[in-house]
């Protein structure tokens, strides 16, 4: 297992740095197969969905649309 710290160090320098797998292996004194685990780590955590908790169901995206349109509807209506 990769240690955070060094998954961290090996992101940075790859997302911010802009350096190359074998650069950051080199600076690091790691294997560029290490670096590379480490930033595919970070491409499947990102890939991975989102917690329900966190985005609203289809239902309740429905529902605040249904009433955004009855809001702006009666105003039109008051307006004519």
């Amino acid at each position: 297992m990769i240690r955070p710290e060094l998954v961290a160090q090996i992101r940075r320098l790859f997302a911010v740095e802009g350096w190359r797998y074998n650069t950051i292996a080199r600076h690091l004194g790691v294997h560029h197969s290490t670096v590379r685990r480490a930033l595919a780590r970070r491409h499947s955590e990102a890939a991975s969905p989102a917690p329900a908790a966190a985005s609203p169901t289809l239902d309740t995206r429905m529902g605040e649309w249904a009433e955004a349109y009855r809001s702006s509807a009666g105003a039109l209506a008051a307006f004519v």
